[in-house]
Parts: C-alpha cells; structure tokens; sequence
C-alpha cells in the first residue's frame, strides 16, 4: 500500500511543479501583450472629384460639418464654377476670411475652400502654400473640364442641326411637294456657317494651348515660342518647357 502511494504523490507533485513552471512562462507573455497600446484608428480620407480627376481629399471637418460633407460641398461649389464659362479662372484666388486664422480659396467673393490649420496638420507648408497649390489644381482641373466639353456642345449642336434638317425637309416634301429653290441656298448658307464655326472652335483652342504654354513657361514675349521669318514654311513642334 505504501508505494502506490508514494508513486501516486510523486506524479501529483511532478504535474504541480510542471503547472507551475508553465504558467511563470506564461505570465512574461500575458503582461506584455497588456501593455501594448491599441493601434491608432484610420484616418478617412474623402476626395474632391472634377470630371473623374482627384483634385484633393478632405480628412478634416469643419464646424458642423463631417469630412464627408465638407468634401461633396467644396466638390459642388467647385462644379458650379466650372459649369459658368462666364466665370473666368482668373477669378480664382486666395484670400484670409473670417478672424483671418483661415485662408481660402475664392471666387471672387464666393468660397470654394477653406484651409484651417487642423488641415496643415505637421506638414511643413504653411496655409497660404497650401492654399496657392489648391487654386492653382482648381483653375487648371477647371480649365480641362471646359476644354473637353467644346467638342461636346459642338458636336451635340451639330447633330441637333442635321437632324432639324431632315425633319424640315421631310414636312416640305409632305406637305409641299417640293422645295424652293430659296431654301436649298438657305441650307448650303447654314452648313457653312456651322463650318466656319467649327474652324473658328478649333483656332481659338490653339490659341489657348500657346497661350497657357506660354504662362507654364514665363515667356513674356509669345513671338519668342515661333520660328523666325527666316525658317522655311513648313511644320515646326514648339517647344515645351
């Protein structure tokens, strides 16, 4: 009877002591993973779209406003501008508002965005850096979003006009029986002015490239950008800077 006994305490202070050494190795490990701090949460970042082009993203609210809604106002306040030709980019500068700790980018009067020092953050630019940089993307994103609208309107006009056309010609061939000879000139008069036009379009939009080249590049004088009457006619790539 003694020595089932004694095997029996023997096994019960083997698995004790074994216990024992584990939970001390343990325990290292539990008070480290205690210790350690939470992650920091994710900031969310909300994009100002023109036309598909990220101009920016808004990290920051503002007063009563969520980042999210800060970004779709300053995205619509910026489309309405865009959508106005009458409202040249020109227009678009920097000013201080309010208790002058803000700077925002302006439209005349009218407020596009506002940077704030939450916005700055630990970046080394100041508010006003920042905010040339924004009115800078904005004129340039606004100018494009023009550009590439003129063929559109030019086009949709166009097919407007040929479609006109037919339908008119088709009620004078019901209802007539024929056409006048007054308004086939009529007609062959308005397909060249809608060619005309569209020369025009295109030469005006050449002058515009030279002209934003020549404000890229600092050319004061543009004649400095064209070959000399000296060069042979002929095609020549400007170049860029």
């Amino acid at each position: 009877m003694t020595k089932p006994r004694f095997w029996t305490r023997f096994f019960l202070c083997l698995l004790f002591t074994f216990l024992l050494v584990v939970g001390q190795a343990q325990w290292p490990l539990m008070a480290q993973d205690a210790q350690v701090p939470p992650a920091a949460a994710e900031i969310q970042e909300y994009p100002v779209i023109l036309d598909g082009e990220v101009l920016f993203e808004v990290r920051e609210g503002i007063g009563s406003f969520t980042p999210e809604e800060r970004a779709a106002a300053i995205q619509r306040r910026i489309l309405q501008v865009a959508e106005d030709e009458d409202i040249p980019v020109e227009s678009i500068t920097i000013k201080r508002v309010g208790d002058r700790d803000n700077v925002s980018v302006v439209q005349d009067n009218r407020p596009l965005v506002t940077i704030t020092k939450a916005d700055v953050g630990d970046r080394l630019e100041t508010q006003e850096e920042i905010a040339i940089e924004l009115a800078q993307r904005i004129r340039e994103a606004i100018t494009r979003y023009r550009q590439d609208r003129v063929p559109q309107n030019l086009l949709k006009n166009t097919v407007f006009a040929v479609l006109t056309t037919i339908l008119t010609l088709i009620l004078a061939m019901t209802y007539f029986g024929q056409l006048p000879p007054s308004w086939f000139q009529t007609q062959i008069a308005y397909a060249e002015f809608l060619d005309t036009f569209a020369e025009t379009s295109e030469r005006l939009d050449s002058l515009e490239a030279f002209a934003a080249l020549c404000e890229r590049c600092g050319e004061a004088n543009p004649f400095a950008k064209l070959p000399s009457d000296s060069k042979d006619q002929g095609l020549y790539l400007l170049a860029t800077c």
